[in-house]
């Protein structure tokens, strides 16, 4: 590959990832001389670093420097912009059997129209992505007072009150050393 296209590449590159392996073989090629230990100092990587991005430059060209991190995946969504929509669309209605949309309910609505198995994540992934979160109340504690034990304690202010032995502005407890 010409110095051209590796710089292309270099300024190109879609995250910094492959931006610094792009600049490491940029380097490596140009015309000044330098070691493998320096280019690894100006890319701030380490010399193990660069001698496996050359190695995978070598064995599987420029594919080969591809960020494979996971949670970086470049694969298409599964579903197209209208198909989308349509998955939005109906997870503004309740889903068939009355109760909660569900990943693994949208797993199985994504898997009805595509036609092809889907795993219950791609169904969490879609809500997500669709900015769905879980609606679910918070549990009620099981002691807590009833609505009219609230009434009451609001309406009654001696309920509020402190013990005589703890005038307001004095300390909760007192130590006597002696």
């Amino acid at each position: 590959m010409s110095v051209e296209e590796l710089r292309h590449r270099y300024k190109t590159a879609p995250n910094n990832h492959e931006r610094a392996r792009w600049h490491a073989l940029l380097l490596l090629s140009e015309p000044e001389f330098r070691t493998r230990g320096d280019v690894a100092r100006i890319v701030q990587r380490s010399p193990a670093w660069l001698t496996n991005t050359i190695t995978l430059y070598n064995t599987q060209g420029p594919d080969g420097l591809a960020d494979r991190r996971p949670g970086r995946s470049h694969h298409p969504f599964l579903l197209n912009e209208i198909q989308r929509e349509a998955l939005d669309l109906r997870l503004q209605s309740p889903p068939d059997d009355d109760g909660k949309w569900t990943s693994q309910k949208v797993a199985d609505w994504i898997e009805a129209t595509l036609g092809q198995p889907v795993h219950v994540t791609t169904g969490w992934n879609y809500l997500r992505r669709l900015t769905y979160t879980v609606q679910q109340p918070r549990p009620r504690h099981p002691q807590a007072a009833t609505a009219e034990q609230q009434e009451a304690y609001k309406k009654n202010p001696d309920a509020r009150r402190r013990p005589e032995d703890h005038p307001p502005g004095s300390p909760g407890r007192v130590v006597v050393s002696g």
